[in-house]
């Protein structure tokens, strides 16, 4: 049994540059993980199906198990993307040893936190350690790409490590030695218990300028010495998601209002496209502060107090 731990995935900035002419967005991004909320994906190598017959590569249709379950899995509806990865990778590499997952999930579902990217990213490292595969993002880099624009970002970095991306997410880039973001960075990660759908939130953005397919180039940031010097950079980027997604979802515009309202917030921002809020601060006990006193004005919202990385 091979067991991934696939940590909720923290957008702390996403600007839109401009509308590609397939209809995809370019973006920039600035992508954190979180270390105490997370996912897991554990993998069984040839293990049984439903069917009773071992999973056979190379057939799409075949009997690829995977079981859902945990605090929010009965929130996952349609596709799930651990069961595409299993089915692209067996199509794409049909010689690479494959078998069935089981998902453990905590990470609350279309909440802005990539949720299915990182468990389809976990799937991937899982696949890659069960064949020996050393560079798991190099090897599945453009089969992820097509699970889902932000797997890619996911994949790298033992899925726990900062990275830039841009474009349409294909584009990632991180510190070979050493990681982007400070030590010592908390945040608290709220959530008012309401789905907002990616791809509604892109539909209501403004008309972009249409952007030339690949000019967007992913910036090289220094690394973040100090958690002020991260605040400094944070303060000149934005979420673009920001307003469209408070468009489906008002309770966001509350969210936020609440973090800022918080001793000791540094920044407060909305993750990905939403719903889910985010409040940065340089010591843990005052994001635990922060948390309780959240909990105590809405009891009925979802936050957590994590490390960043």
């Amino acid at each position: 049994m091979i067991v991934e731990r696939a940590c909720a995935k923290v957008n702390l900035s996403l600007e839109i540059v401009g509308r590609r002419a397939d209809g995809y967005h370019d973006l920039i991004s600035l992508v954190a993980f979180a270390c105490d909320v997370s996912d897991c994906v554990s993998f069984q190598p040839w293990q049984l199906g439903k069917s009773g017959q071992p999973f056979q590569p190379g057939r799409a249709g075949a009997d690829l198990a995977v079981r859902v379950s945990g605090r929010t899995g009965g929130d996952v509806q349609g596709a799930n993307t651990v069961f595409n990865v299993l089915e692209a990778v067996s199509i794409a590499e049909p010689d690479l040893v494959l078998g069935c997952f089981s998902i453990e999930k905590n990470i609350p579902v279309a909440a802005g936190l990539g949720g299915g990217s990182v468990d389809a990213a976990a799937a991937f490292r899982a696949i890659g350690l069960a064949n020996g595969i050393d560079d798991p993002a190099e090897r599945f880099g453009e089969i992820a790409c097509l699970i889902g624009a932000d797997v890619p970002v996911c994949l790298g970095g033992g899925g726990r490590t900062a990275a830039m991306m841009a474009g349409i997410g294909d584009r990632v880039w991180r510190p070979q030695v050493g990681g982007l973001l400070p030590q010592g960075l908390f945040a608290v990660l709220v959530n008012p218990g309401v789905g907002v759908p990616t791809g509604e939130v892109f539909n209501r953005l403004p008309v972009n300028a249409l952007s030339e397919d690949g000019e967007t180039e992913v910036p090289l940031v220094a690394p973040f010495d100090t958690v002020a010097a991260l605040i400094n950079y944070l303060s000149r980027t934005r979420n673009d998601l920001e307003v469209p997604a408070k468009l489906i979802a008002p309770e966001i515009g509350s969210v936020l209002e609440v973090i800022e309202a918080q001793r000791g917030c540094l920044l407060a921002r909305m993750s990905g496209s939403g719903a889910t809020c985010f409040g940065l601060f340089e010591a843990e006990d005052v994001a635990r502060r922060a948390s309780e006193d959240i909990l105590d004005v809405e009891p009925d919202w979802w936050a957590r107090v994590t490390g960043l990385r």
